[in-house]
């Protein structure tokens, strides 16, 4: 007897035919048995190392039971590959969408950033342009300080730059002033920042801009002791 033949047997993969001609031989040659016994085992201990169930002892319903076992088997298998791959698909796809979405959104800031700048320096460009802008240099005592201003009461913006000025001392900060029928009313502080212009508030019927030296923070009425540069503001 073929030796592929005893193996279908073991596996359950013979036909009822071939199972018959396996008994008839086993019948017929004793010998047989100890081989089979072997092939068995080697089978099971195989089975058992892969976690695979072992087979029914029932002899006619191997085919079947090894058959399905094996088509289980290779099911669960190929789902549980099927659903690593999918997840982690799905993990690289949802951190791909999250990336897309972030770099949408870090456009979409940008260009709006962008448009702010654009129309701040739309209006910041039309703010010197206008005719109702006055420019106003303020100096002082000595060439040390030079402050110039542009005065728009129509438009009720002002903005500052500073050319020349003293460092002021410490926990000292200049402060700008509008004369109104003869009060001093803040109209901002000073940032010591040259180069650079800085908003401060327009007021209307303004006689003069003054700059004074104050602690810092500010002061509620000027130290005009301390009065470093002005200017008259005329229409």
């Amino acid at each position: 007897m073929a030796s592929g033949l005893l193996k279908k047997y073991v596996l359950g993969l013979a036909t009822p035919e071939e199972c018959e001609e396996v008994i008839s031989h086993l019948k017929k040659y004793p010998e047989l048995k100890s081989h089979l016994t072997t092939l068995e085992s080697g089978i099971s201990d195989y089975a058992a190392k892969q976690g695979i169930p072992e087979l029914p002892a029932s002899r006619p319903a191997r085919a079947t039971a090894g058959i399905g076992v094996l088509i289980i088997g290779l099911f669960f298998l190929a789902s549980t590959v099927a659903a690593g791959v999918f997840y982690n698909q799905g993990k690289v796809a949802r951190k791909n969408y999250a990336n897309a979405i972030a770099g949408l959104e870090a456009c979409r800031q940008q260009l709006v950033e962008e448009q702010s700048v654009r129309e701040s320096l739309k209006n910041f460009q039309a703010f010197f342009n206008d005719t109702a802008s006055l420019p106003l240099t303020l100096v002082g005592k000595t060439d040390e300080t030079r402050i110039l201003i542009y005065w728009n009461e129509m438009k009720g913006e002002a903005r500052l730059k500073l050319l020349r000025l003293p460092n002021p001392p410490e926990k000292m900060q200049y402060q700008a002033w509008a004369d109104i029928a003869g009060e001093m009313v803040s109209i901002g502080l000073v940032q010591y920042h040259f180069g650079e212009w800085q908003d401060i508030a327009c007021l209307k019927n303004a006689k003069s801009v003054n700059i004074t030296l104050e602690p810092e923070g500010g002061s509620q009425q000027p130290s005009v002791d301390y009065l470093f540069a002005n200017a008259e503001i005329r229409k």
